[in-house]
């Protein structure tokens, strides 16, 4: 694994009771990078997901984090190393207040960095800071999804790990969004995103992988991958050009 990545899939084999999810599915994320997945519903994303962030055994291949394979690693090993997944849904605790869900969120850190990290995430979520005292359930979907962001981003994560955030959200929620994970990436952490809003996910992507039926079938730039005939025949029903 070389220094610029913080996240590398060698040929992975998933199975469920004998099917094959996952055929020798490699792909890496670099540090401080947008790095994107999609694909069709069924496609393997989730599944990918559940790997990497240890909720999922393999029976071939490899998920090497930080110059360590997580072979066998237990899901908060793994957030106590920096690897943190806002999964869709958002899972937050609906009846602890915007405050308890972040300070839950930096549990492992100290009571001066929990500090620092609040003002931080404050900066990057100006309704959060006006909401401290409001129950998590009671918030808006944009604005619970931020806090969900801003929880896991509480625990100094090295990869966030996003599953669908923009899931819901009405498009101008969707923007902005999508903003604040490239301000995410601007500061230093590296980003795995699966997002079913291609065109979004494309245009803030640094790289992008296509998965369909288990298999990565196509990758490059997001850029690249925005333009091809191929993400627009299947995403979009229409030629590129």
């Amino acid at each position: 694994m070389t220094q610029t990545h913080i996240l590398e899939v060698r040929h992975l084999h998933v199975d469920y009771n004998g099917y094959a999810v996952l055929k020798d599915v490699s792909l890496s994320v670099t540090r401080s990078s947008i790095t994107v997945l999609v694909g069709l519903n069924g496609a393997g994303k989730s599944t990918l997901l559940k790997a990497v962030s240890g909720l999922k055994a393999w029976s071939s291949g490899d998920i090497v984090f930080a110059g360590t394979s997580i072979a066998g690693e237990k899901p908060a090993m793994l957030v106590s190393r920096g690897l943190l997944q806002v999964p869709e849904g958002r899972h937050l605790f609906p009846r602890m207040t915007v405050l308890e869900n972040l300070e839950l969120g930096g549990y492992l850190r100290s009571a001066r960095q929990r500090r620092e990290d609040l003002e931080r995430m404050f900066h990057l979520f100006p309704v959060l800071r006006e909401r401290t005292d409001q129950l998590g359930g009671t918030m808006s979907g944009g604005q619970q999804q931020m806090l969900a962001i801003a929880r896991a981003l509480m625990g100094s994560p090295k990869l966030l790990v996003l599953d669908e955030p923009s899931l819901g959200l009405a498009p101008l929620m969707v923007a902005e969004m999508f903003r604040m994970i490239a301000a995410i990436r601007d500061e230093g952490v590296s980003v795995l995103l699966v997002e079913q809003n291609v065109k979004q996910a494309l245009a803030h992507a640094d790289y992008a992988y296509v998965i369909d039926r288990g298999c990565i079938t196509l990758e490059g730039p997001g850029s690249e991958l925005a333009g091809s005939d191929e993400i627009h025949a299947a995403y979009f029903g229409t030629a590129a050009h």
